[in-house]
């Protein structure tokens, strides 16, 4: 909140100028449009990639999921914590979403907007399976550890070896659900490197 301060003068007359002050509140102009991607999509569930460049910490993102291209019917809403970067969203658990089937997605950050159409996949068998966290081994780098969990809280840490430059972890999941992650490289016992939290659906 700025204070504006006004002198009106009236050049007729040599009268003494007015004074007066009013309240001012400039609103940080922010960059571009949204950023909305489908990252990965089962028969129930949709994974999407969101954000804008520009935005302040206290500016949030926020998703729908619409059954329809004018979200006359929204199924889900979610808003992100604020601030600029690239955010996951990840909508199909509890939401009944069906095999095979046009849905749209709308976010709205800092007063401009984007939308996409994302389709779930053809009906499958939906059973426990892996989720395949696959990475390439920094130099020197010997063991991948995944911190991973059905929330953002992750939880569960097991580690695997690294071969030929190459990670791959298969992590416990059901088929089709969102898989919370972060990695972590390792060299004789020690952390070198951790990366980003990121999202991935079972297969």
């Amino acid at each position: 909140m700025y204070t504006l301060q006004l002198t009106v003068r009236d050049s007729r007359t040599s009268a003494a100028p007015l004074l007066g002050a009013v309240p001012l509140t400039v609103q940080p102009e922010t960059a571009g449009a949204p950023r909305l991607e489908l990252a990965d999509a089962t028969e129930g569930s949709l994974l999407l990639r969101y954000g804008r460049t520009g935005l302040s910490a206290g500016q949030a993102c926020t998703v729908k999921l619409g059954a329809d291209a004018g979200f006359v019917q929204t199924l889900a809403t979610a808003t992100d914590t604020g601030g600029a970067g690239l955010w996951w969203a990840a909508f199909g658990p509890g939401l009944g979403l069906m095999p095979n089937r046009l849905y749209y997605v709308r976010v709205s950050c800092g007063g401009a907007a984007a939308t996409v159409a994302a389709a779930t996949r053809p009906a499958g068998r939906v059973s426990a399976g892996v989720a395949q966290v696959t990475a390439a081994a920094p130099a020197g780098v010997d063991m991948l550890r995944v911190d991973y969990g059905s929330t953002a809280a992750l939880g569960t840490r097991p580690e695997t070896a690294c071969a030929a430059g190459r990670c791959t972890a298969p992590v416990p999941a059901v088929s089709g659900q969102p898989l919370d992650y972060q990695t972590a490289y390792l060299s004789g016992g020690q952390v070198v490197r951790v990366s980003k939290p990121a999202v991935v659906l079972a297969r």
